[in-house]
């Protein structure tokens, strides 16, 4: 599995063709010259395309929104995460958005790995991915002493330990930084929508 999904990723025509979906993702979700909420879900869409159109991956898609993974790829469950950091950090990777601490408490008690995880930051002319297994999670979540953080107010809810996430990047199974040259037009929502109007055939 490792290795049909490096092989997905190294392919210079599947990073081409995930960049221009991440790339129309962007201009779907911007608002003002900044990112909407929409462009995680959005993202997440493009990636499983991207993965569904490889003949050499078994790919599902159909999940309920209540499991901790959001596609399976050759029987591997992978929870799917985007960010537009600068760097690979843990911010904004959230694993629970609520900052009631009833529901934080709850989540934490049975806090464990049931899924592999499949992190992609997205920046401009330029992906880097990580993959690593739900085994090779589990062996750094039992070895280790902190494993989340708490956070509250505006970036409420629980993301990974800064000191965990380093050791998440330093064991991932896949770690690759591709640079993109290819570029396209910007276009905002509305114009996108009115060049698409465009190019319909006339009523005869």
């Amino acid at each position: 599995m490792v290795a049909a999904l490096r092989r997905h990723f190294e392919s210079k025509t599947h990073l081409r063709n995930l960049y221009y979906l991440y790339n129309g993702s962007e201009q779907e979700c911007t608002r003002n010259g900044k990112k909407t909420p929409e462009i995680g879900t959005s993202r997440e869409k493009d990636l499983i395309a991207s993965l569904a159109s490889n003949d050499d991956l078994m790919v599902s898609y159909d999940i309920y929104n209540k499991e901790p993974y959001d596609v399976i790829v050759n029987n591997r469950y992978i929870s799917l995460k985007h960010s537009s950091n600068v760097r690979a950090t843990s911010a904004g990777i959230k694993i629970v958005w609520s900052a009631e601490k009833a529901t934080q408490d709850k989540f934490e008690q049975n806090f464990s790995f049931k899924c592999d995880l499949l992190i992609v930051y997205v920046r401009e002319f330029e992906i880097e991915i990580i993959y690593i297994t739900k085994e090779k999670l589990e062996e750094l979540r039992q070895n280790s002493s902190k494993i989340l953080k708490r956070l509250n107010g505006n970036s409420r809810g629980i993301e990974f330990d800064p000191t965990f996430f380093k050791k998440i990047i330093k064991d991932a199974d896949i770690h690759l930084s591709q640079k993109m040259t290819h570029q396209y037009p910007k276009l905002d929502s509305i114009s996108k929508r009115l060049a698409l109007i465009k190019l319909l055939p006339d009523e005869q």
